[in-house]
């Protein structure tokens, strides 16, 4: 009945007539009020929807005996109303959940989210994708992909898998997924985390990418792929856990000591000036000290020879708070002298890096998300080959359990 529905059938008495026809014999017992009633057992209110969503979900993942890869992503049907069918379906209280994404073969539709993997086809030798659990879009304004691509982590029922999902990035996201046991390899909008991409973008030609450990478990990584018109780079930002590295930080260079300043010679007894003699020019003025001084580098030793009072003088101009004795008050400006030096130092490491280490290709994690994440829109395409779909002309769940 369902599978006769479609673009020529104006009403229910030629929806019948069609039946009819296909079943090639007469139908005993079934006249047009039957038909009808047997008709509208198709729509299914939205609660038996997720029920049937949820079966078909442990159906798909019983006959998967183990996965290690899966992508999670949106699969679009196509599906536009007439304005006046959404204004009916407003003014009942059961707005459509029609969507709208460009990019998609069918822009406007009805939107479900698909888990997927890839399995061996033994006949053709190479991977085809097949669905693990898929989470429909059932009432408008109820889903949003990241709350319901958390919902899927938590809802798979069997050891944790290294989760793949195009434009899902948020690194509430990816902690979440590690926090459950799994990994996660995650396309970032360069308006999400934007310091970090800009940063690590920076100076990155064509073909080149670089990568940065944002956390103690997640890697973020910039891959520049080619410039577009006017000259601007397009960049893809990726942050996943499945990788690792060697985090060793290189040792911070902290500038040399300066050599201990001479003891001044003792000065000559100034000879008496004639009294015909010109006034001597003065001394020039000294310079005037750098608005934000910084401390210079200064050894223990140095310290060592200082007296208790010029310590103290060290600590006031540097505003440094002074300890109770010499011993207290070297390690205070010791302290002081590391910290500066130290993170100078860092500042100045980091900034050699976005300037000038970036690597040619290839770059491995997106390398991976690029070989996984089109899971799902291989299925939608599939899908949009057959056509095996049909112009709804009413949608009307019932929310009756809402």
């Amino acid at each position: 009945m369902e599978n006769s529905w479609g673009n020529g059938v104006h009403d229910y008495r030629q929806h019948l007539k069609v039946v009819k026809q296909l079943v090639g014999k007469k139908l005993p017992g079934l006249g047009q009020s039957r038909f009808e009633s047997l008709l509208h057992a198709f729509r299914l209110p939205i609660a038996e929807l997720w029920s049937v969503a949820s079966l078909l979900s442990a159906a798909f993942q019983q006959h998967v005996a183990s996965a290690h890869v899966a992508t999670f992503d949106e699969l679009l049907f196509g599906y536009q109303p007439s304005a006046d069918t959404k204004l009916d379906a407003e003014r009942a209280g059961e707005p459509i959940p029609v969507v709208f994404i460009q990019r998609k073969p069918h822009p406007n539709g009805l939107l479900i989210y698909l888990l997927a993997t890839c399995v061996k086809n033994s006949l053709k030798g190479k991977n085809v994708p097949f669905v693990l659990s898929i989470f429909p879009h059932l009432t408008a304004g109820d889903i949003r992909a990241q709350v319901t691509f958390q919902a899927c982590v938590d809802a798979w029922p069997h050891q944790q898998l290294h989760y793949i999902a195009d434009a899902f990035g948020s690194l509430k996201v990816a902690n979440h997924v590690v926090d459950k046991g799994g990994q996660v390899t995650l396309s970032f909008s360069s308006i999400v985390e934007g310091r970090l991409w800009a940063s690590l973008s920076f100076n990155l030609a064509k073909g080149t990418w670089r990568a940065a450990f944002i956390s103690d478990r997640l890697l973020a990584s910039c891959h520049a792929l080619q410039p577009v018109a006017g000259g601007l780079m397009v960049y893809q930002h990726i942050v996943t856990s499945a990788f690792t590295a060697n985090r060793k930080l290189p040792p911070v260079r902290v500038p040399p000591l300066p050599a201990a300043p001479a003891a001044p010679a003792p000065a000559a007894p100034a000879a008496a000036a004639p009294a015909s003699a010109a006034p001597a020019p003065a001394a020039p003025a000294a310079a005037a000290p750098a608005a934000a001084d910084v401390i210079p580098v200064l050894s223990e030793e140095m310290l060592q020879h200082l007296t208790v009072s010029k310590l103290k003088e060290i600590c006031n101009k540097f505003n440094i708070k002074k300890g109770k004795d010499k011993l207290a008050l070297i390690h205070a400006i010791r302290q002081r002298v590391v910290t500066v030096h130290a993170a100078t130092s860092r500042v100045e490491e980091v900034t050699k890096i976005l300037t000038s280490f970036m690597l040619q290709e290839p770059a491995p994690a997106h390398d991976l998300y690029k070989s996984l994440f089109n899971l799902v829109d291989m299925i939608n395409k599939k899908w949009n080959q057959v056509e095996d779909h049909h112009k709804v002309r009413i949608f009307l769940p019932s929310c009756a359990d809402t």
